[in-house]
């Protein structure tokens, strides 16, 4: 209906990436291997005592094997069931290849010899298969096969450039898809949902994805992106169907089904539907708690094999949910307490002072006064310097600028950048119970709003980091100036002033300041420290120090820190260019978020530059700046999302248009002498919208 096939949708014939080669039932092959008729088997990676279904019981008939081999990163369930283990190497140290559905070929090339003779799994099957070759001989063989003979040398290089095989993918078929009939039609009477009769959807985790990532801390601390939960899945669920089962948040609750139980707490989240219960995979997985000084086993999450069947990989109906009345501590970064209809009404009314919404039609009739009439009331504002306070000809000896614009519009709220910048700054991971203290270290932080009703709720994602304010209020009140700002635009730390007073941090109107209340680099125990000095943990803790970026100083206990713009990569950058006696250009120097952002949401540059990108995004008619009533002038700008629901879709929050009008000017520009006549609209707004 709306045209897409062949252009924002192709058609495609797939290609099986091994001609001539059928994949074999689990169910099936645990029974062979119960049966004793399997004398060897290898295990390439995957962790299937721990992923398979609860109901195959794959572990045991694994055990019964006489020779069992496993290629892994290292030691896990699987691990401990098999008699061999063999060291695979990481994807970064290896040579790989990928075929996509499309027929494309792209090949991948290591970045740095295997640091504990590793082996990729395209060598091992070569030594099984009596063929003794190095990976990139394999992957350059593979490669000619997908070419249609030999690659020239000079293919070959480019292919290795570029990353991929050109030439090679499918063509798009020409055709229609038929979808009449294809969407189900009906209501939902949440009345008539009955307890026995609830689902169960399993479903990877954002940030442990099946498990595989579960010994990675970064990940374990890293926020969910809806429930923002961190060492911990749980039960989740609408809060209309929490109240009708009589579950509370943070309550242990008891899923059902036949003799198969699984206890997991409960998470109350808006927009879930109703007679379903999400819950992740990934968790329930056995580690040491580095935290004690002890080699305690600990579970991390909890496994849900024991109601996941094979026959029920992604969807269980049938269940029943009882109560325990027992409490559990769960952690989340944002919503600390459970959200209820109170709390999101006034969240909604409180995130319009932060994020800035409309259509394509009320932005462009109204332009940049129409963000910024988004914003709340306020007085005009003024000023105890001369404004501009900082004009960038003022010093013709300054060369740079540095500013950041955030597009709310493609954002997904993936926390890519989140772990980009953990990687890059060398951020601490501290642990569920120093995050429930609120002492979580990451630099940005993704926020996520719910707006409308309970039950569909529109969602808004805003990466919030330090906005390098250039009349910073955490500057004015460091007494040793260990927080100062740079010629450049940048509020810089200086970690061997800092003597630890917080009252940066307390003066931050964005809360993006971290405060190391404890050594976690070299005695909390968490991520680049160990406690216990044996064999194993001193070649653990030499193996983790490469983690470390060489260019970004690690901070100790009683050091404020926060994001500093990579000032690392501006440095190098200015440096590169300085040496080949030219200036930097424009998307030469990126920050580590900007890198990892997948729809380039982000974007950092030379706002001196009137032809760079940043700045004609920070010109742009949607941007703004969050909080800008403070008057801090933040160098980071946000532009405002952008809304094109259907009118007939439209909930009666989503109709603004009455409420804008109403609030007109009064935002401490030119018009703010009708500011009077305003405040009797917007409080007749506001009794409006809370009749809706």
């Amino acid at each position: 209906k709306l045209d897409n096939i062949g252009k924002g949708v192709q058609i495609r014939p797939s290609r099986s990436a091994i001609e001539g080669v059928a994949p074999v039932n689990l169910s099936d092959l645990t029974e062979t291997l119960v049966k004793g008729a399997v004398d060897t088997v290898w295990i390439l990676g995957d962790n299937p005592a721990y992923t398979a279904p609860g109901n195959l019981k794959f572990a045991d008939a694994l055990s019964k094997v006489p020779h069992s081999v496993y290629l892994a990163e290292f030691g896990d369930e699987t691990a401990s069931v098999c008699k061999w283990n063999v060291p695979l190497a990481h994807p970064l140290e290896s040579w790989s290849d990928v075929l996509g559905v499309d027929g494309s070929y792209g090949v991948g090339q290591p970045q740095i010899l295997p640091l504990l003779g590793g082996k990729s799994q395209l060598e091992i099957l070569s030594l099984l298969a009596g063929q003794a070759e190095t990976g990139e001989a394999i992957v350059k063989a593979t490669a000619g096969v997908a070419f249609g003979t030999q690659l020239p040398l000079r293919q070959w290089q480019e292919t290795l450039h570029s990353g991929f095989l050109a030439g090679v993918a499918s063509e798009p078929l020409s055709g229609s898809l038929n979808v009449e009939g294809a969407a189900p039609s009906g209501t939902l009477n949440l009345e008539s949902i009955e307890n026995g009769s609830l689902e169960i959807i399993f479903t990877i985790s954002d940030t442990l994805y099946d498990g595989r990532f579960a010994k990675n801390v970064w990940m374990q601390e890293l926020p969910q992106a809806m429930t923002k939960l961190v060492w911990d899945n749980a039960a989740i669920m609408s809060p209309a169907m929490a109240t009708k089962l009589n579950l509370k948040q943070g309550e242990i609750v008891r899923l059902v089904r036949g003799d198969a139980t699984l206890e997991l707490p409960v998470f109350l989240m808006p927009g879930q539907a109703h007679g379903s219960i999400t819950v992740h995979l990934g968790y329930g997985r056995v580690c040491r708690d580095e935290a004690v000084d002890s080699n305690e086993q600990v579970t991390v999450g909890k496994d849900v094999a024991p109601l996941r069947t094979f026959d029920n990989l992604s969807i269980l109906t049938g269940v029943e949910a009882r109560s325990t009345s027992r409490p559990y501590k769960l952690v989340t970064t944002q919503d600390h307490f459970a959200i209820d209809k109170l709390g999101l009404e006034t969240t909604a009314e409180r995130a319009g002072m932060l994020i800035r919404e409309g259509t394509v039609e009320q932005i462009a009739e109204g332009g940049a006064d129409y963000v910024d009439h988004l914003g709340i009331h306020h007085p005009p504002l003024e000023s105890l310097w001369e404004e501009p306070i900082n004009t960038f000809e003022s010093d013709p000896t300054v060369t740079y600028q540095w500013g950041m614009a955030i597009d709310l519009n493609k954002c997904t709220g993936c926390n890519s950048c989140v772990v980009a910048c953990q990687s890059e700054n060398n951020i601490s991971v501290v642990g569920k119970e120093q995050v429930s203290r609120g002492r979580e270290m990451h630099w940005i932080r993704v926020d996520r709003y719910f707006r409308g009703e309970m039950e569909t709720p529109q969602i808004v994602n805003q990466p919030v980091a330090c906005v390098h304010c250039e009349t910073a209020p955490c500057e004015q009140v460091c007494p040793v100036a260990a927080t100062v700002h740079t010629e450049e635009g940048i509020n810089a730390m200086t970690y061997n002033r800092c003597v630890g007073t917080r009252y940066c941090a307390n003066n931050c109107p964005y809360k993006v300041r971290r405060f190391n209340y404890f050594n976690y680099n070299t005695e909390y125990g968490y991520f680049y420290g160990w406690k216990q000095k044996g064999k194993l943990e001193e070649a653990s803790r030499q193996l983790q120090q490469l983690v470390l970026n060489p260019d970004v100083t690690v901070r100790g206990r009683g050091v404020m820190e926060k994001c500093t713009y990579c000032i690392q990569r501006v440095q190098n950058g200015k440096i590169h260019a300085r040496n080949e006696g030219r200036a930097v250009e424009d998307g030469e120097i990126q920050s580590a978020c900007q890198t990892a952002c997948p729809t380039q949401a982000i974007v950092f540059g030379d706002l001196k530059d009137t032809n760079t990108q940043v700045s004609k995004l920070q010109n742009d008619v949607r941007a703004y700046a969050m909080l800008g009533e403070l008057n801090i002038k933040p160098r980071t700008l946000y532009l405002a999302r952008v809304r094109n629901t259907h009118p007939r879709l439209k909930l009666a929050h989503q109709l603004l248009e009455a409420h804008h009008d109403a609030h007109g000017a009064g935002h401490g520009d030119e018009h703010s002498a009708e500011h009077s006549a305003e405040a009797s609209a917007d409080g007749a707004a506001k009794a409006e919208h809370s009749a809706h």
